[in-house]
């Protein structure tokens, strides 16, 4: 009976079954990107994370690993049996974590400083990186700087400095690091911390927003004339994250910082959650990976598929966190 009725179906009707079929798959998409703080990709990337030993052997160079994503990442990589080089300029707080990677459990840490600014120094602290392990499976570029002012007063010096260092100094050592990579049999993994910055506008932070902008194109452009030859880029775009990033950041002025926690823990992502996510992407070598707490991460789909209501939701939202901002908030909430 029931091929009977089956065999007696219009194409009209076999529409219907395949259009609602459609749309209940997509409304099932939707519920889960509203639920979830990162992409899809990321989540079932995290779900077929192993438990331990997902990074076992693998010698793993992290910018920026003095505090922040960046030590947060040093302990989910050393929990998966990384060897780790660990860098950044203070050297007494790349102890402090390298002997935390120690008590996890990671054997093979190493300390090498670095100022991604000082761009004759990053052949030198290559060198060192090879010298200690001969190799480097994945170089993660998560130093960088946030940066807080309306950009309508903000020292074009400033401006300069951050893409120095976003930019200019992420490329140099990369650029330093490539020929290396490129002769490895294994192959590499470069991986970038760029930001939800890079993907969208950010309103009181121009000069950052630019600076990930410009990563993100770099780094997108060269997987493409890398592709084929063992080389391959991942880049990261987290959104707000529990750390001293606003504290650190650039202000509107030379030679001051924003100097403001400004954080209140409701709209922003743990590291340690960034940092776990992070890893599965690295290991699936996922193209992008977006990872923020909501509403931000739906925002960013929003911008990605819906462009006019992204604008106008923009044109709305950009004045009143540049009010924010004037009146000592972040202008987040």
């Amino acid at each position: 009976q029931f091929m009977q009725n089956l065999g007696s179906l219009r194409w009209t009707d076999w529409v219907a079954y395949g259009t609602a079929t459609f749309a209940l798959h997509q409304l099932y998409k939707l519920v889960r990107i509203c639920l979830s703080d990162a992409d899809l990709q990321t989540i079932e990337a995290l779900r077929q994370m192993p438990k331990s030993g997902a990074f076992k052997g693998k010698v793993c160079w992290i910018t920026g690993a003095s505090s922040g994503i960046g030590e947060a990442l040093a302990y989910e990589l050393a929990r998966h049996g990384a060897i780790l080089v660990l860098s950044a300029r203070r050297k007494d707080f790349l102890e402090r974590v390298a002997s935390q990677c120690r008590n996890i459990g990671c054997k093979d840490v190493e300390v090498v400083t670095l100022d991604l600014t000082d761009y004759a120094s990053h052949q030198a602290a290559l060198a060192k990186v090879i010298t200690y392990f001969g190799r480097i499976d994945y170089l993660i570029n998560n130093a960088g700087r946030s940066q807080r002012g309306v950009a309508e007063s903000t020292d074009p010096a400033v401006e300069r400095a951050i893409i120095e260092l976003n930019l200019f100094g992420t490329l140099s050592i990369t650029k330093a690091a490539l020929p290396q990579l490129l002769c490895q049999s294994s192959g590499a993994v470069i991986v970038n911390t760029s930001s939800m910055a890079g993907k969208l506008g950010n309103p009181v932070s121009a000069a950052y927003s630019a600076s990930k902008h410009a990563l993100h194109g770099y780094f997108e452009s060269l997987r493409f004339e890398l592709a084929g030859r063992g080389v391959r880029i991942v880049n990261v775009c987290p959104g707000p994250v529990q750390s001293e990033i606003a504290f650190h950041a650039f202000s509107e002025t030379v030679g001051r910082t924003h100097s403001s926690k400004e954080e209140d823990g409701t709209v922003r992502m743990s590291a340690e959650r960034c940092a776990a996510l992070m890893a599965a992407a690295m290991r699936a070598e996922l193209a992008e990976a977006w990872i923020s707490p909501q509403p931000l991460l739906l925002f960013l789909y929003v911008s990605q598929y819906f462009r006019g209501l992204y604008f106008r939701l923009g044109d709305v939202a950009g004045p009143r966190r540049v009010a924010a901002f004037r009146s000592g908030k972040s202008g987040y909430a």
